[in-house]
């Protein structure tokens, strides 16, 4: 069978919400939603998807953004799981456009799915091999407890005992909480901090219809107080750990075992396939180890980079400076 193709321009959120839904291994990262909530904190980044509608009625929507001002593209920001998605299961004709389609642009970054199996060498991308640290839930919990390393086991049984509490985010004032122990976390971290994500971020997070439920913003309180947190994103089969925060002061309260267990316990009762704690932190040593302590294994995957003209080079050095030297979103 050949299959024609043609772009499509108009109508682009349908087909964009309709591929999200039909890819079973679609992350959140990959949806509409995700991109406008980038778009609208950083307006200098737009939603720029590639739609593209076959003739046998398969639609493939490349989610992207592009910088206003470069013209660079990103599948997907910031630095997370992109890659097509498909109305239907693919054929290897539909995998075919998608190659031809990321040589259209000069200057561009595509990060794969890691849960997506149909994924493709882009030969004409410069390659990065990355890996993430993921928990098959398919054991079930009960399973799973018995895997967990017993340092994490005896140290959630404690923030139990402490009065620990988790619950969802439901408020202004928790996201401000889970704000100023974010502060405080890259000041700890120094050197090896990244990211910087400025407050509204996560204030424009929390007024999305999805907060609460696509993403969701796990708080960890001891007397009351926000004391650590999780921000999990869930679609398709996965649920993934996208940030998290806690408070040094409250180390000793064992907050992170408790969030991250209670999550996993949560995923499997709502039955999804994979708790992915995204990685890995090698220049965070100690984040790894701890990471690997919940029954994980890693999971490969490639991202592809491509700058061939001078303002996406100097753009790409632009960002590693600010987020390196200046310590300021890269975004």
């Amino acid at each position: 069978m050949s299959l024609s193709w043609r772009i499509l321009t108009s109508n682009t959120t349908e087909a964009w919400d309709l591929a999200a839904r039909g890819a079973s291994n679609a992350t959140f990262f990959q949806t509409k939603a995700w991109a406008d909530l980038f778009s609208k904190t950083f307006p200098s980044w737009k939603t720029d998807p590639v739609v593209i509608e076959f003739s046998d009625g398969n639609i493939m929507v490349l989610p992207t953004l592009k910088h206003s001002l470069t013209g660079y593209r990103e599948c997907m920001v910031p630095h997370v799981y992109g890659g097509p998605m498909f109305s239907r299961p693919p054929l290897d004709e539909h995998l075919q456009v998608v190659n031809t389609a990321l040589t259209w642009f000069g200057d561009v970054t595509f990060v794969e799915n890691p849960f997506e199996p149909n994924r493709r060498d882009q030969d004409y991308l410069a390659r990065w091999q990355m890996e993430t640290t993921v928990t098959d839930l398919t054991p079930g919990y009960d399973s799973l407890w018995k895997l967990f390393r017993k340092n994490h086991r005896r140290n959630f049984k404690s923030a139990v005992k402490q009065g620990v509490t988790e619950d969802l985010a439901r408020s202004v004032e928790d996201v401000n909480a889970y704000f100023e122990i974010y502060q405080d976390a890259l000041k700890r971290w120094g050197e090896k901090a990244n990211g910087f994500y400025p407050r509204a971020l996560f204030r424009n997070m929390f007024e999305m219809p999805e907060f609460g439920k696509s993403i969701r913003m796990w708080v960890a309180r001891k007397d009351g107080m926000v004391i650590g947190g999780t921000i999990n994103v869930y679609h398709g089969s996965q649920v993934i750990c996208w940030h998290a925060v806690y408070h040094s002061g409250y180390f000793s309260a064992h907050a992170a075992p408790l969030l991250i267990i209670s999550a996993i316990e949560n995923a499997c009762k709502e039955g999804y396939r994979w708790f992915d704690l995204m990685g890995p932190n090698k220049h965070l040593k100690k984040v790894q180890h701890f990471k690997d302590g919940f029954a994980t294994q890693p999971l490969p995957y490639n991202s592809y980079y491509s700058n061939n003209s001078i303002k996406g080079i100097l753009f790409k050095r632009y960002r590693r400076l600010k987020e390196k030297s200046w310590k300021q979103c890269p975004m």
